[in-house]
């Protein structure tokens, strides 16, 4: 579907794909080549790497055809965005590229938690957790997360009134 999207918007002066997986990569990376675009790879996660070790790829076949597309998206990129250092040394160790690598790292602004330590305690006597413990687990909520171990947990710990778990991410 990406591939048909990229023809019906046309051309574009810079193409941006980002991963993984790397499969919707590859029709961006096409589709610069033939227009003449500028292709710019977003690595938010090693790819076949983290499917291997979650153990969402097992079949030796298909962990070479990925680590294949994956270096040569690597080669043929015009410049590399890698969301951590340990990513962006991982991809210039192992591939050595010859586009450059930029590290984007999430920016987070201190101010909203300072102000949201100053009414915890209005927080905490809404929600009726005055006396009670909070574990929150804030963040992705997908298959590398095990969510299951949570919930296992959450399960095994209900009889204790005074402990709270609450999940929220996305």
């Amino acid at each position: 579907s990406s591939a048909l999207a990229l023809v019906r918007m046309g051309k574009s002066d810079v193409i941006y794909a980002s991963s993984p997986p790397m499969f919707s990569a590859f029709p961006a990376l096409l589709w610069a080549r033939l227009t003449g675009a500028t292709f710019i790879l977003e690595i938010c996660d090693l790819w076949p790497e983290s499917a291997v070790a979650l153990g969402l790829i097992r079949n030796k076949r298909l962990i070479a055809w990925t680590a294949a597309l994956e270096a040569f998206l690597y080669r043929h990129s015009d410049g590399i965005v890698a969301l951590t250092y340990g990513i962006s040394r991982c991809i210039q160790e192992q591939h050595r590229p010859k586009a450059p690598i930029i590290v984007a790292r999430c920016a987070v602004s201190v101010v909203p938690f300072q102000r949201a330590a100053a009414t915890r305690g209005a927080v905490r006597r809404e929600r009726g957790w005055d006396k009670t413990s909070v574990v929150i687990f804030a963040g992705s909520l997908g298959y590398a997360q095990d969510i299951e171990t949570l919930l296992e947990a959450a399960r095994d710990l209900k009889g204790h009134d005074t402990l709270r778990i609450v999940v929220m991410g996305d």
